[in-house]
């Protein structure tokens, strides 16, 4: 006995299937990946610590905040610690800015006055023939004073010595006790230059001494600068020291028959340059006025 597929049956077996939504899928797991198991540990040790602090600081929160009903002080002690904190912080902090302002304000005004300020320096001498009488004063002699600064001077006075007789190199003096000196007064404008402030006479039998000495006898010009630069705050006073010799070259004849050469040691300097025998006369000509 033959048998037939029953292919209708089949049929309607398969469209059971396909519209049950209740079908088995089937699947299958697999294990992470290195890489994935790598991303689901902590990437910094410290992450532990970090979860611990901030478990602590919930900690101190929650009995803060179960104790402020009946504890009000204590939120206004921590409150005044906090602003006393806060206040002592933000003072620290103005005081260094202050600190910083102020020193960048003195560093401003010390390159300003450095800049600015008037320097009065003798640059030599100028030597002229004398034209009033020749038989009596043979050359009239006066240094030559600049004032390089930017700013005229201030209370400048000076004071040279006068009528010095020719005298050897040993026995010459090339500084003046310039507290107790006769005080002349003038200015100085910004850059300017100036030949005849101070006009010395050369007598004519002084003239001859030197010309028959052979270099061996020199006569000293000599005298000093004291003066405000102008633009100082405090007023800062400055004394310019100058000393020159002036003799008959044997081996070079100038046109005006006379030479100079500057003195040696500390006899021309400025301030703190000078020896200390002037640091004490300028302070007694700061502690007397102009």
């Amino acid at each position: 006995m033959s048998s037939e597929p029953n292919t209708k049956d089949d049929h309607s077996n398969s469209d059971r299937n396909r519209n049950n939504p209740e079908l088995p899928v089937i699947g299958h797991t697999s294990k992470p990946s290195v890489e994935e198991a790598e991303t689901k540990k902590p990437q910094h040790e410290s992450d532990k610590d970090v979860e611990l602090v901030l478990e602590n600081v919930k900690l101190v929160f929650d009995w803060f905040r179960s104790h402020w009903p009946g504890r009000p002080d204590v939120w206004m002690a921590w409150g005044t610690w906090a602003a006393v904190i806060a206040a002592v912080t933000y003072a620290g902090i103005a005081a260094c800015q202050l600190r910083g302002i102020s020193e960048a304000s003195r560093i401003n005004h010390a390159s300003l006055v450095a800049t600015q300020r008037a320097y009065v320096s003798v640059i030599g001498l100028n030597i002229e023939q004398s034209t009033f009488n020749p038989k009596l004063v043979s050359y009239i002699v006066s240094p030559i004073v600049v004032n390089s600064g930017n700013t005229p001077t201030k209370h400048l006075w000076y004071t040279a010595v006068w009528r010095t007789r020719p005298v050897t190199v040993e026995q010459q003096s090339t500084q003046q006790d310039i507290a107790n000196a006769t005080r002349n007064y003038g200015t100085l404008g910004a850059r300017q230059e100036v030949k005849d402030l101070i006009k010395q006479p050369i007598p004519a039998e002084d003239a001859n001494v030197l010309r028959q000495s052979y270099a061996d006898k020199h006569i000293p010009i000599y005298g000093a600068f004291v003066y405000e630069d102008g633009i100082s705050d405090p007023p800062v006073i400055h004394v310019r020291r100058y000393c020159y010799s002036l003799y008959v070259n044997p081996y070079f004849t100038s046109p005006v028959g006379l030479s100079y050469v500057a003195c040696g040691g500390r006899s021309n300097c400025e301030d703190q340059e000078c020896d200390a025998e002037t640091q004490k006369e300028m302070k007694k000509i700061m502690q007397t006025p102009n």
